[in-house]
Order: structure tokens, then sequence, then C-alpha cells
């Protein structure tokens, strides 16, 4: 039985913790639930902090003591470990109507507890922020925590977009790295002894990790060429987004068969281009099993011959659950508000994810791990 919910209301639930490792073998648990986000503990000065791990920027920002309008908290003390350079910096994150503006502090800075060394860096401390991001003040976990104070960018280090700042991977000195999601609450951030991958797919390094989408479909038809063939890898956008006119191929197809409307009680038409979610008592895990069994898969074909086949639940749904113990089920497809195609969170928790300069590479999730 569902029941409604709105969509800015459902949207409150928070944020996946992940671990750091060197190796596959140290991780951690969370008290966070998952539905849009991936962070890492990290120590920031002296201050610990937790922070967005995005594949879709390329500097280390938080929100800053001072900052009136990034509606987070704590707020990072530039006097715990921060050494002014007296510079300025900035930037803007979406569609580019969300601005940000803050200061530029050398200070060092520790992820996880993977045994990697602290990082000496230039960091930007945000002062003031206009659009509602980077910081989003309703991005909380249940226990009322806020989920991120920080954005961790971990896009291309040498096409580097935030003026007088360093990338963390730069810094560090590391060249790929892989995220994986390890149970309905927890994740693993890879520096070396990555998991195995099955199928790369070529990328080139602009501004972001952009790899070359040829053609989409769903498992009950049969592909269609992609419009728009640009697409972002990016950890930090909490939906997956179609360009052109792949989405309403997707919405066409999905509702071609009726198989929708029987299983959520509305057309796959109005689910994803409605503001509303859909609410069960049921148990997550039997919710997610239900959906992906009934309801068609969403397959892409990528340059080089990758084809990637994600369930309902990550393709173009997102279900998690909320404070009060209920599954809570929301459309993780939308039109691209860009002139790109973007492979959100939903889809890249589906799949443990390799980043590298040339290529990224997909396979099976490390559950357990």
């Amino acid at each position: 039985m569902w029941f409604l919910l709105l969509l800015a209301a459902a949207r409150t639930a928070s944020a996946m913790q992940f671990r750091v490792s060197r190796s596959a073998a140290a991780y951690g648990t969370s008290t966070c639930t998952n539905w849009q986000e991936s962070t890492v503990s990290a120590v920031v000065g002296r201050q610990a902090l937790s922070l967005l791990i995005d594949t879709g920027s390329t500097a280390l920002i938080v929100a800053a003591t001072g900052c009136t309008t990034c509606g987070v908290a704590p707020l990072w003390n530039t006097a715990n470990g921060g050494v002014s350079t007296s510079l300025l910096t900035g930037g803007s994150f979406g569609d580019g109507s969300n601005r940000w503006t803050g200061a530029v502090y050398l200070t060092n800075v520790s992820l996880g507890t993977g045994g990697l060394p602290p990082t000496r860096m230039r960091v930007a401390a945000v002062t003031a922020q206009q659009g509602g991001a980077p910081f989003q003040a309703n991005a909380r976990c249940t226990s009322g925590q806020y989920t991120y104070q920080g954005i961790l960018g971990l896009g291309p280090p040498a096409n580097s977009w935030v003026p007088n700042t360093d990338s963390w991977l730069a810094k560090a000195g590391i060249p790929a790295f892989a995220v994986s999601q390890c149970s309905a609450t927890t994740g693993a951030l890879f520096f070396s002894d990555f998991p195995s991958t099955e199928k790369y797919t070529p990328a080139s390094e602009t501004a972001y990790y952009s790899v070359t989408l040829n053609t989409v479909s769903t498992s009950a038809s049969q592909p269609v060429r992609t419009s728009v063939t640009a697409t972002l890898v990016d950890t930090g956008t909490t939906v997956n987004m179609l360009a052109g006119s792949a989405f309403g191929s997707v919405v066409r197809a999905l509702d071609a068969r009726n198989a929708v409307s029987p299983v959520l009680g509305a057309s796959a038409s109005a689910f994803l281009t409605g503001s509303f979610c859909l609410g069960s008592t049921s148990p997550l895990p039997a919710v997610v099993a239900h959906l992906n069994q009934r309801l068609p898969s969403l397959k892409l074909s990528f340059a080089g011959g990758m084809t990637l086949t994600a369930p309902a639940v990550g393709g173009w749904l997102e279900a998690y659950a909320d404070s009060r113990g209920r599954s809570v089920v929301c459309p993780a497809l939308v039109q691209s508000i860009i002139s790109q195609n973007v492979l959100g969170w939903p889809f890249l928790s589906v799949f443990t994810v390799v980043f590298n300069s040339t290529s990224v590479g997909f396979g099976a999730p490390r559950g357990g791990c």
C-alpha cells in the first residue's frame, strides 16, 4: 500500500557515510540513511567535518565561520589550523545560478581512518552563498545532524576551475580512485587495491569526467540513439539527468506497455515529472526487491562498446528509509537542466565506479565491504 508524500517534504533523509582505505580492509558504519549523497569523514585543520564526495568539482570547499547563508553546522573555524593566504575565491554549482564566495586558507586535510597521511593544501572557506547551494540546510541525518559541511572535489585535477585553490587528488598524489556502495548505509572510497571492474569507457578530462552515451533504452524497449552524447559522471549530483530527446524516449518506453501504473499507481510520465514521492510501511529491502522485479530496468550504451543495465531503483527511481522508518520512493531520472547528460549518485550507487585520467570503469558493487 502506497501513500503520497510531497517531494520537498520527503527528501529530508541523509547521506551515505563513506570510509577511506588504501586497501580493501578498513571500513566503518554510519547512523545516516542514504538516498541522495555520499559523504566521507575528514579533519580539516584541527576540526572534524563531513565532506560530500563530488567528482563534478575540483576543489575542497568548506562552510566557514561567518557564513550566515550556508545553513549548515558546524561551520569551520579557520582559527582551527587554517593559515590565511590573503587570497579570495568563488564559483558556482548546478546551472550556474548557485554561486558562492570565500577566502583561501592553507591547512592540513585528513580523510577517513584508512591510513592516508595528512595533505597540506589550499582550501576555500565559504563565507557567502546564494541560490541554496553548495550547502543545503535540509540535508540532515535522521539524528538531526547535517550530512556535510564541505565538498571534496575529486574532479580531474589538471582542470581545476576554482581560483587560488588546490586539488586534493594532485596534492595527495592520487592518480585514480574508486567508490562503491557496501550496504544500505555505508560505502568505501578506494585509493589503491581497487575492486575489479568489468567494463570501461573512455573519459575526456575537461573540468569533469565526461563519457559518451550513445543509446538509451529500457528492458522492455529497443535502444534509441541519444541526441546529446556528452555525459558527466558525477557523484555529487542527486539525480540522473538525460538531455535532449533521451528523457522523453525513456518515459515513453516505460509507459508503452502499461507496466508502471499497476505498480506505482501512476504512469511513468506523471511520476517522473510530478512533485511527489510514494511512501510505504513495508521494509525497504522488500520494497526495493518488489520494484526491481516488477518494473523495467534502464539500459545505457557508451563509446568503446560498454553497456550498463541499472535496475529500476537506481536507474530511474531512488528508495530510502526516512526518520520514521517508512520506505520512500522518489523519481531519480529527470530532464537535464544543462546541455549534457548526468549519471548522478542514484545510478552510480548500483556499481563500483573507478575514475582515472583516461577512462571510467564500472563493475559489480562490493556488498558488505
